[in-house]
């Protein structure tokens, strides 16, 4: 049987108090917890951590958690997470990358870089001190390192968020297919409750101060053009790994 309190990797105990674990080994963290990151009450086991919105473009701008950023498709995730200039960025986080399979480093390949959203993420909410592990000093196989998380969430956190958050797990374990359980992300979690109730406890974490909700009438033709696309995307599956 599986132990659910370990990271992805096997490698270490899971850092975050976890409340539940959902179907398919989802840990769901409680907003108080995502909280204390936020003011930085991990700063010394946590070396940094991203805060991604599976919402929709419209939701996230009428109000989001403090430094999350704004991935909603499967092709973002990608592009931002597992593309090579953002794992050429896992040197700070203390992790060399490893080339797709048959597909030599290059630094020129195009796509989002992750450092970036790292580093909006970290400067935003990160108490002062809190910085990330050198190139070269530390790896996710080691106790001794700075935790590097990515917490998920969407509305609710019941339906895109944990979409997300597997297919960020199904792509990681396909690159390293030769080298299981390696991975770049061994760490993931899911803020249970979604925004919505988030919102609710912590106002004061979130930028602008509101909500939106999926379904406000002001944005039915967003949320129909948005759901059309997801629709075909579901029906037209990105590959697990996409060179180009």
């Amino acid at each position: 049987m599986e132990d659910h309190t370990l990271t992805g990797d096997y490698s270490k105990t899971l850092l975050l108090p976890v409340e539940r674990v959902e179907h398919q080994d989802l840990h769901c963290i409680s907003a108080q917890t995502v909280a204390s990151l936020l003011r930085g009450q991990y700063s010394g086991t946590v070396g940094d951590f991203l805060i991604i919105d599976c919402r929709y473009p419209y939701e996230y701008h009428g109000g989001h958690i403090r430094g999350a950023d704004n991935l909603h498709t499967e092709a973002q995730i990608q592009g931002a997470l597992l593309q090579l200039p953002a794992l050429y960025q896992l040197s700070s986080w203390g992790r060399a990358p490893t080339s797709p399979p048959g597909q030599a480093p290059d630094p020129g390949v195009s796509g989002t870089s992750m450092g970036g959203v790292l580093q909006r993420s970290s400067s935003q909410s990160h108490s002062p001190g809190s910085g990330t592990t050198p190139p070269g000093q530390g790896s996710p196989m080691e106790g001794s390192s700075p935790r590097k998380l990515i917490v998920f969430h969407c509305e609710f956190s019941s339906e895109r968020g944990p979409r997300l958050c597997h297919y960020l797990r199904e792509l990681d374990r396909a690159l390293h297919a030769s080298l299981y359980p390696l991975l770049f992300y061994p760490e993931l979690y899911l803020l249970e409750g979604g925004y919505r109730h988030f919102y609710s406890c912590y106002p004061e974490l979130c930028e602008p101060r509101g909500y939106v909700p999926m379904l406000h009438r002001e944005y039915r033709e967003q949320l129909g053009r948005f759901r059309r696309k997801t629709k075909a995307r579901l029906h037209k599956r990105l590959p697990l790994y996409k060179t180009h």
